[in-house]
C-alpha cells in the first residue's frame, strides 16, 4: 500500500470517530483512575478507623470477622487500603500518586516514610537488574518493586533454579 493511500485511510470519517473515541475514553480512563486513588484512600481511612474502635471495644479477632461479615475484604486488600490512607494522612502531596495504577500506589504506601516522601511519578528510578533508569510512572511493576527494594536495601529471595 503506498503511503497516499495509507494515510488517505486515516482521514476516512470513520477511522478519525474511532481514533476520537478512543481518545475520549483515554481521557476518562485516567480520571477515573485518580478517582480510584482517593477513594482507596477514604476507604483505607474508614477502615483504620473501625479497626481502632473494635481494637478497644472487643477481642483482637472481631476486626477480623467484622472484615469477612461486613465489607467482605480479606486482611490482606483492608492492609492495602489502610496503608494509602496512611500514606496520604502524612504525605499532602500523596495525590499526585493516586493517578497511577493501583498496585503502584499500594507498593508506595508500604515504603518507609523517608523514601516515600522522597519520590514523585516522574522520579527517576534504576533497575537493578537492567541498569536502566526511568520514571517511577512508567516502569513496570517488576522493575519497579525491583528499584524500590534497591531503594530500601532489600532485595527479594532468589528463586531456586530447577536441578
Amino acid at each position: 500500500m503506498s503511503k497516499s493511500k495509507s494515510t488517505n485511510l486515516l482521514a476516512h470519517p470513520e477511522i478519525q470517530r474511532h481514533t476520537e473515541r478512543i481518545l475520549a475514553l483515554q481521557k476518562t480512563e485516567r480520571q477515573t483512575r485518580e478517582q480510584l486513588g482517593r477513594i482507596v484512600a477514604e476507604i483505607g481511612a474508614e477502615l483504620v478507623a473501625v479497626k481502632e474502635a473494635l481494637d478497644k471495644l472487643s477481642d483482637k479477632t472481631a476486626w477480623l470477622r467484622w472484615l469477612r461479615n461486613h465489607v467482605h475484604y480479606s486482611a490482606d486488600t483492608a492492609q492495602r487500603y489502610m496503608q494509602v490512607a496512611r500514606f496520604s494522612e502524612k504525605n499532602r502531596s500523596a495525590a499526585v500518586f493516586f493517578e497511577l495504577d493501583p498496585t503502584v500506589l499500594y507498593r508506595i504506601a508500604s515504603l518507609p516514610d523517608e523514601i516515600a516522601a522522597t519520590l514523585t511519578p516522574d522520579t527517576p528510578l534504576t533497575d537493578p537488574r537492567t541498569g536502566r533508569q526511568t520514571p517511577l510512572k512508567e516502569m513496570n511493576t517488576r522493575a519497579l518493586d525491583r528499584a524500590l527494594d534497591a531503594l530500601e536495601g532489600t532485595t527479594p529471595p532468589e528463586k531456586q533454579k530447577p536441578p
